[in-house]
């Protein structure tokens, strides 16, 4: 029996929080898009590998590696994935708290 969308992707976010992004990868079509709502520096939409590589890069660089997800559900829809969660992060010794969306194919 093939793994649900769901378990594929939660074992995703269990493997970039153990820094296993090559896992990561692994998991997420190469043509995912990864949505990050709001207005801060991380916000947008990141396609492929490449950004989304370039987005978890830019996380630990602005968080200085003082960061975190709690995944509080994951929502699939045949090829659709949508995980709610909260991210913590420390930017500069002040809190940062943020409800992100990510989706991918």
């Amino acid at each position: 029996m093939d793994e649900s969308n769901g378990t594929i992707i939660r074992k995703a976010y269990e493997d970039f929080a153990k820094g296993d992004i090559a896992s990561v990868f692994a998991a997420l079509d190469s043509a995912i898009t990864w949505h990050v709502p709001g207005h801060s520096p991380l916000s947008g939409d990141f396609t492929g590998h490449e950004q989304v590589g370039g987005f978890f890069r830019r996380t630990m660089e602005l968080s200085q590696g003082a960061f975190s997800i709690d995944v509080r559900n994951v929502l699939t829809d045949d090829d659709l994935v949508v995980v709610l969660a909260t991210v913590n992060a420390q930017r500069l010794g002040c809190p940062h708290r943020s409800r992100k969306c990510t989706s991918g194919d």
